[in-house]
């Protein structure tokens, strides 16, 4: 799968073909969704972490199919676990690349849980049912006690009534703590004739899709911005990219100031040239506003940067030739 993204990189930063030019701003910026500051551009990175992980979900869902039995085989039963040991397979290759997204909670695995219907597939303590993690997990001591550890969760309840087969009665110190907390979590649960499914409570309709779990890790990977709301739908998008790029350029002080500078100055312009046109009933023109833009620009950077000396006549002759965007 494609992980680099050159082509975009390069027409981002307007490199000339064949030459090298300062990237003004940083890839991730650019990766960050519009809400968060950034262009919305798509990582194929994320997108193939995504592919990958459709494979999981398939795994969950299609237990009876060659493949899966041909993963298990060779894996073993916990397949499903990335370990350094395995053997080298495409698997382990699938396993490793999402391992790397648990600590930051966005690996799929810990996001599926099985939604149960009538119990009949869904094992009780080794499938995540109940909560995101299986019960032998959350509940090892009684697990311990567990006489049948493959046993269904129709097996365990039945007509509503929870049918345990201890090794020997969990009734006793923490334990007994454990069976309370657990026989309450199953007061709630009723089976009933649906089919026991793979679900994702955080995905629309419940299902894994590409491009949902790919807009999830962007999502998790993004942090919240401040920068300023300039995605306007009224506005064409390489105008606004060119906004854009002047609010997140790397330099900080000359160059991004001289620009903010003169948009801010034509602004002013055109809003004192539809007022003039629109109230005072005058008769201006744009290149009137424009020739008002130079001059405010340059008196405002003239009497206020003390340390930037910028000559009149090639303001005038070409503004933004002043910095390089």
């Amino acid at each position: 799968m494609l992980v680099h993204q050159t082509p975009t990189r390069r027409l981002t930063f307007s490199c000339i073909e064949g030459s090298r030019a300062i990237p003004w701003v940083k890839w991730s910026e650019i990766l960050k969704r519009k809400e968060d500051g950034g262009l919305g551009v798509n990582s194929l990175m994320h997108l193939n972490i995504a592919l990958s992980a459709k494979w999981i979900w398939r795994f969950y869902n299609e237990k009876e199919a060659a493949w899966v039995q041909v993963i298990k085989s060779i894996h073993g039963a916990d397949c499903l676990n990335y370990n350094n040991s395995m053997k080298s397979s495409n698997w382990k290759h699938i396993l490793k690349n999402l391992d790397g997204l648990k600590n930051a909670g966005m690996d799929l695995r810990s996001l599926v849980r099985k939604k149960c219907g009538d119990g009949v597939d869904t094992l009780f303590w080794l499938d995540p049912w109940l909560t995101h993690t299986p019960l032998k997990d959350k509940f090892p001591r009684l697990f311990a006690l567990e006489s049948d550890k493959y046993v269904l969760v129709s097996g365990r309840l039945r007509d509503s009534v929870i049918n345990w087969n201890w090794i020997r009665d969990p009734a006793r110190g923490c334990t007994g703590d454990n069976l309370e907390e657990l026989a309450k979590m199953l007061t709630s649960i009723h089976l009933n004739l649906e089919k026991d499914r793979w679900i994702i409570l955080e995905a629309p309709k419940e299902t894994f899709t590409v491009a949902w779990y790919r807009d999830f890790i962007q999502r998790s990977n993004s942090t919240t911005s401040i920068s300023r709301n300039i995605w306007s739908s009224w506005v064409p998008k390489r105008n606004l990219i060119t906004v854009w790029r002047v609010d997140k350029r790397k330099d900080k002080d000359i160059n991004k100031k001289i620009m903010e500078t003169i948009i801010m100055g034509a602004i002013c312009s055109i809003w004192k040239h539809r007022n003039e046109v629109c109230f005072e009933k005058k008769k201006s023109s744009i290149d009137i506003s424009f020739v008002r833009m130079q001059e405010e620009t340059f008196c405002w950077i003239s009497s206020r940067a003390f340390k930037l000396k910028i000559d009149r006549s090639f303001w005038f002759m070409s503004a933004f030739g002043a910095c390089d965007l």
